[in-house]
């Protein structure tokens, strides 16, 4: 697997018995779906609600590195690490990714 799948899926099997990692990823990847929604359907008027949720996609991500780079030193700068318009990117290749269940 390559991309933005790749490293997911090598964290997800690190936190196969971990509830409150497997909690902090799925709350992640719901993230990146909405935002990956939003950006799809992308009327002017929803600018505001656009920045709303890069901004906790922004949020959730940070908890989740934090998360994985406290217990996996081979993951110590987490998932992924960008600015928020690199974070947009990422989160919606990993959408389409997932969505098309291609690694890349």
């Amino acid at each position: 697997m390559d991309g933005a799948h790749k490293r997911l899926f090598e964290i997800s099997k690190l936190l196969k018995d971990d509830a409150e990692g497997n909690f902090l990823m799925e709350e992640l990847l719901n993230a990146c779906f909405d935002h990956a929604m939003m950006t799809l359907d992308a009327k002017p008027e929803l600018a505001d609600a656009r920045a709303e949720q890069l901004n906790r996609l922004m949020a959730v991500l940070e908890s989740f590195n934090v998360y994985v780079a406290e217990r996996f030193s081979l993951f110590e700068e987490g998932l992924f690490q960008g600015a928020a318009n690199e974070v947009a990117l990422w989160s919606e290749d990993l959408t389409c990714q997932i969505m098309s269940n291609r690694p890349n």
